[in-house]
């Protein structure tokens, strides 16, 4: 069974179909690394199959906090599963995420819907991104 497929029922159905989507889509024309893009869906869904995804919604996050990215390449906004890049989540609570880094190091990640953003800035899910 495929990740997307074992989502807790908790996640809205939009969402467990968008990630079921993304699964299987290549990466939109609008990436700028390919490399990166899968990565980017790995995470996503990784977030989703080990049920951080559903504490995230159940502590205050939307989707688009978690899943979401700006709109065109926009680099003003990226959310959970962007800003990741392959490192294990280890904390989230209602504002903050914390993913580990080599080493003792750790990165810290503030839900994006607590900082500004430009006037007009468009977030799509992940598995709109780029496309029609």
């Amino acid at each position: 069974m495929t990740a997307a497929k074992q989502l807790a029922p908790v996640i809205p159905e939009a969402v467990a179909a968008g990630l079921r989507r993304l699964e299987a889509l290549p990466p939109p024309p609008l990436a700028e690394d390919r490399s990166t893009w899968g990565q980017i869906a790995a995470d996503a869904l990784r977030l989703a199959r080990d049920g951080w995804l559903e504490l995230a919604l159940s502590r205050g996050w939307t989707p688009a906090d978690v899943l979401g990215v700006g709109a065109q390449g926009s680099h003003y906004f990226e959310g959970l599963a962007v800003w990741l890049r392959g490192r294990p989540l280890i904390l989230l609570d209602a504002t903050t995420a914390i993913a580990a880094n080599e080493g003792a190091h750790r990165s810290v990640f503030n839900r994006p819907d607590r900082r500004p953003r430009p006037a007009g800035l468009v977030v799509v899910p992940l598995w709109k991104f780029g496309r029609r």
